[in-house]
């Protein structure tokens, strides 16, 4: 009969999860990251590297002009194209993250400017596609013109259109008199 050998078997070790907080947020963890204290110090050199990649030409050379230098029109691509952590670009665009910044602080500042140039450009560019972006996400509308006409009533019920802006304003208040409604 063969020995069994007295070899005590260790369960494997269960990798640690990440333990969702209420508010559905992951733990911070050393290396994480998420978990780094964004100061004026370590942002400033993060959003000059994305304002260097927008300023950037198509060969490599800075440009004068920064919102034409090259055709990166989304803040995302140029955040990412300089190597910056899109989930700390999302962060730093949070309105909780922005209210504890000064309002006329370098940062800020720095953010808005990116912003700027991005919207510049889907404005500049004229494409359907940046005009219906310019629209859903910035506020832009088509121009509306409106023209102003007056219906004046007759006691037989027949409507008068008269156009105000080729009146003069004595003519108006006539007109107003007419019809019994001046004071």
């Amino acid at each position: 009969m063969a020995k069994k050998d007295n070899i005590r078997k260790v369960p494997a070790k269960k990798k640690a999860v990440h333990k969702q907080e209420k508010t559905g947020g992951v733990r911070f963890k050393p290396g994480n990251q998420a978990a780094v204290k964004w100061t004026d110090e370590t942002m400033i050199p993060e959003l000059n590297k994305i304002l260097a990649v927008l300023g950037t030409d198509d060969n490599g050379l800075e440009n004068t002009n920064i919102v034409r230098a090259n055709d990166i029109k989304f803040a995302e691509e140029a955040v990412m194209c300089a190597g910056v952590d899109l989930r700390s670009w999302d962060y730093w665009n949070e309105k909780e993250f922005q209210s504890k910044l000064p309002k006329d602080g370098v940062v800020l500042g720095l953010i808005k400017k990116i912003k700027d140039i991005c919207r510049l450009r889907l404005a500049y560019s004229g494409e359907i596609m940046d005009i219906f972006l310019l629209k859903n996400h910035y506020g832009y509308m088509d121009k509306m013109v409106q023209e102003v006409d007056a219906n004046v009533k007759t006691e037989n019920t027949n409507t008068t259109t008269v156009k105000l802006d080729n009146l003069s304003q004595s003519t108006i208040k006539e007109l107003i008199k007419l019809k019994g409604v001046a004071k």
